[in-house]
């Protein structure tokens, strides 16, 4: 048993025994295991102290020093009544116009979603989305301790590693050809035969994510095409605890190409919200439709 300051970790268990204090991101899925270090991934991230305060009483902070700085070019004192006012007052602006961008920022970016759907635009929509997507992780900093010197990114981080077993899919079906990246104009089954020949290797990291409960509160993107097909998904569709990919195509690839394991990256909340359309797996994600080939894919030891 090793004690780190602040928790104890069982090297037998891989795992610290006592949760952290806190939900450092709680827009990122792997930061709601609270058991374990920096995402599960101590060889690219470190994180010195773990601890912080509220973005928020920072934002008040800074208002109510605006505040004095003001007073202070006023001619008051803090014996004076109107220093503290204007101090008070500095903060409560700053509060007031911290959540006030924020809403904007939400408000913008669904009018900026909307626009692209009735303009046909997959940029447009993916813009506000984006836009969304950021308000949304602003306002969560407001009550979140921040800590601008943890989970920094290692020099030299290595890639993780997972085993196929651990992954499921998040799409029902998948189409067999590669329409962009270095496998661009392959299907499938011919990347997956490169593979296990050994004249392609595996190297792009996946990306993935762990579903946890509070993800069933994040917004769903609905993405239409240039004929008006609309495609939606739901949290719903995926299971609670398990690690799914946002690279559907890459693991079918994957598994029929025989391999144990794959590189790995964890995506972003703004990635998952943008791809959330493709959530349509109605088997918790344990096989995949490869298309063209009438051919069901399932994942090993699912």
């Amino acid at each position: 048993m090793y004690y780190y300051n602040a928790r104890y970790y069982d090297p037998h268990l891989g795992r610290f025994i006592q949760p952290d204090t806190l939900v450092p991101d709680p827009l990122s899925p792997q930061a709601w295991n609270r058991f374990s270090y920096v995402y599960n991934n101590p060889t690219s991230y470190v994180d010195p102290s773990g601890h912080g305060v509220p973005a928020i009483v920072l934002v008040a902070a800074v208002g109510f020093l605006a505040g004095e700085i003001y007073a202070g070019t006023q001619g008051y004192t803090p014996l004076d009544a109107e220093f503290w006012s204007y101090s008070i007052g500095g903060a409560a602006t700053f509060t007031y116009g911290y959540f006030l961008a924020t809403d904007l920022l939400l408000v913008a970016g669904i009018g900026i979603q909307e626009a692209g759907l009735w303009a046909g635009s997959t940029t447009l929509f993916r813009w506000g989305l984006r836009a969304t997507s950021f308000g949304a992780r602003i306002y969560t900093w407001a009550f979140q301790p921040l800590d601008f010197s943890s989970w920094r990114l290692r020099r030299g981080a290595s890639t993780n590693y997972l085993r196929i077993s651990q992954i499921r899919f998040t799409q029902s079906e998948v189409s067999p050809e590669f329409g962009k990246g270095p496998w661009k104009g392959m299907t499938i089954p011919e990347v997956a035969e490169a593979v296990r020949s050994g004249t392609i290797t595996f190297d792009h990291p996946m990306e993935v994510f762990l579903k946890t409960p509070e993800m069933d509160a994040w917004p769903m993107t609905i993405y239409t095409t240039a004929s008006g097909k609309m495609y939606t998904g739901s949290y719903a569709n995926l299971q609670n605890g398990q690690i799914y990919t946002l690279n559907n195509r890459g693991f079918t690839t994957a598994i029929l190409a025989g391999l144990d394991e794959v590189p790995v990256t964890w995506a972003s909340a703004s990635r998952i919200v943008e791809l959330s359309y493709q959530f349509d797996t109605p088997n918790f994600g344990t096989s995949v439709l490869l298309r063209g080939y009438n051919l069901t894919i399932s994942v090993p030891g699912q």
